[in-house]
């Protein structure tokens, strides 16, 4: 027998074993489990996708077999889902000899339900459900968790701070909870707590990203930019392509070059370094328009011209109602001398948005007599908005 046909056998195995504790556990119908799980695993290993073949064929054959190994696949994924993932999460008492933790049990399972709940919208069931896996077990810091998540999500903080802080009397040692508490905090203005669980979450692992993004985070709300570009390089040393970690330390650096001073065109660079990988590391149909923005009022202020126009353009292709990305369309490709670009730039400018504080510096620019250069304003006369990136 050839090494898939094994595999196979074994994943049926695997099936017969698993799906009656599953039943059992969860009581939820095992089609939406086997398509949740079935789809992170796609999504994981970029398997096709359950309407497609696995091998694109002519042979009807081939085809059908196709089907058949991806359907065995899929039970062999669910019983995987039965023998591991249930055992990690708690569920490991139904094939032990063991009295069973009947409360936590439970728990994990209005846990689990509350989360598909949430997935589909159904907010109000979801913490109904919470809530009824926390009363049910004194003991789950998952269960308050996942509830303080939700409530922080629907902007009730207070509540969220009280689940919170149950959570961490459960488990102390959670760094990823100390994390998650500590931006709540943050976001409550209470930097000096917020600040002391991220170095308590540091000290469990210093390794842990997140806790560096909000050590600064809240370095810069105490106004200690050094500081704050100190932690954002550590952040960035253990995940280099991280999109946010590099958005804020790029708009970090521009405002730090906008305020002057002998290392300012450093910071520009730096700001351009960051803004230039962001570009990079995400598709570009999914950026939105304040990226390239972003990325053009950089390279606007190291005097390359061109590439700021370029920026301003695909960012009013993103949103071309937007009057003020206009303007600056039309204040690059003045400053790159590029004036028929400009010309058309300020005319769709002004007609989106007459009373823009731009607009006095452009008009003269779309009138029918104002063929060339000696026509526009001089770039000095009125300063561009300066949009503080926070």
């Amino acid at each position: 027998m050839s090494d898939k046909g094994l595999s196979y056998g074994f994943a049926l195995c695997a099936v017969v074993a698993g799906m009656a504790p599953v039943a059992l556990v969860l009581k939820m119908p095992m089609s939406m489990i086997a398509d949740h799980f079935v789809c992170w695993f796609r999504s994981r290993r970029s398997l096709p996708p359950p309407h497609m073949p696995a091998h694109r064929t002519t042979s009807r054959f081939a085809t059908s077999m196709a089907a058949v190994q991806a359907g065995v696949a899929r039970q062999g994924l669910l019983a995987l889902f039965a023998v591991v993932v249930l055992p990690a999460a708690g569920c490991s008492a139904w094939w032990t000899k063991g009295p069973i933790d009947e409360p936590m049990l439970q728990s994990r399972q209005l846990t689990m339900q509350a989360t598909y709940a949430a997935q589909r919208g159904d907010t109000a069931r979801a913490e109904a459900l919470l809530l009824s896996a926390v009363d049910v077990c004194e003991g789950d810091a998952d269960a308050r968790r996942e509830l303080a998540e939700l409530l922080w999500q629907q902007e009730r903080s207070v509540e969220a701070l009280a689940m919170f802080d149950e959570a961490i009397d459960l488990a102390p040692e959670d760094h990823v909870l100390l994390v998650r508490r500590g931006e709540l905090l943050r976001e409550m203005g209470m930097n000096g707590e917020a600040r002391r669980n991220a170095d308590h979450a540091l000290k469990l692992s210093s390794n842990f990203a997140p806790g560096w993004l909000l050590r600064a985070r809240v370095a810069r709300e105490f106004g200690n930019s050094p500081d704050a570009v100190h932690f954002y390089q550590r952040a960035l040393d253990i995940v280099p392509e991280d999109t946010t970690v590099l958005q804020e330390l790029a708009e970090l650096q521009l405002n730090l070059a906008m305020a002057g001073g002998p290392e300012a065109r450093t910071r520009l660079q730096m700001a351009l370094a960051s803004s230039q990988k962001l570009l990079e590391v995400v598709p570009p149909d999914t950026l939105p328009a304040e990226r390239f923005a972003f990325h053009g009022v950089v390279c606007r202020e190291l005097k390359r011209y061109e590439d700021a126009a370029s920026m301003f353009g695909l960012a009013c292709q993103r949103t071309p109602d937007n009057a003020d990305l206009w303007y600056q369309l039309a204040d690059c490709n003045q400053l790159a001398g590029n004036f028929n670009e400009a010309r058309f730039a300020a005319t769709r400018a002004l007609r989106l948005n007459s009373a823009h504080p731009l607009a006095p510096r452009f008009a003269a620019l779309v009138r029918p007599n104002a063929m060339g250069p000696e026509r526009l304003a001089r770039p000095g006369d009125t300063p561009t908005s300066g949009t503080n990136f926070r």
